[in-house]
């Protein structure tokens, strides 16, 4: 089976290195590009791949992250956008990552609830016990998965 090609921008160097690795390590997937700012058009065309996915951190300091996806979405019709931040209502999901280095609420509640105003889909990839996680989450997220691989499997399939 082909891997699902990934377009990663984030401007965190850690996150950016850490997300790519995470990622090139499962195997499923291959990061065909990464950027810390608008130059993402430019590092996928020196990748010469066409990614499935697009990983976009909507808080970037550098490029203004909403004309970033405006372009994107000329540029990669076909792609999936996946928003890593607030202010969601232009992307197609978000997903929301809760591990135990996880805050209680800090950086999901606007991302969460935000998006839920919007009506887009919110899967969260989560191992932790239905009830530890706060009620506005539960009241906000799509659906649960306890892994990445579970939620893979969910979205091939749509």
């Amino acid at each position: 089976m082909a891997r699902t090609r990934v377009l990663l921008i984030e401007d965190n160097r850690l996150l950016r290195e850490g997300i790519a690795a995470m990622l090139d390590g499962h195997g499923d997937f291959e990061v065909v590009a990464v950027s810390d700012d608008g130059d993402a058009v430019q590092a996928l065309k020196e990748s010469g791949k066409s990614p499935d996915v697009v990983l976009l951190d909507l808080g970037l300091e550098k490029a203004n992250s909403l004309q970033l996806m405006t372009l994107l979405r000329a540029e990669l019709p076909e792609a999936r956008i996946i928003a890593m931040d607030i202010l969601p209502e232009q992307a197609d999901v978000v997903v929301c990552l809760w591990d135990d280095g996880a805050h209680r609420g800090a950086g999901t509640t606007g991302e969460l609830t935000i998006a839920r105003r919007f009506g887009k889909p919110v899967y969260m990839v989560t191992q932790t016990p239905r009830e530890e996680l706060p009620g506005w989450i539960l009241g906000c997220v799509s659906r649960m998965f306890d892994s990445f691989t579970e939620l893979k499997a969910y979205l091939l399939e749509r």
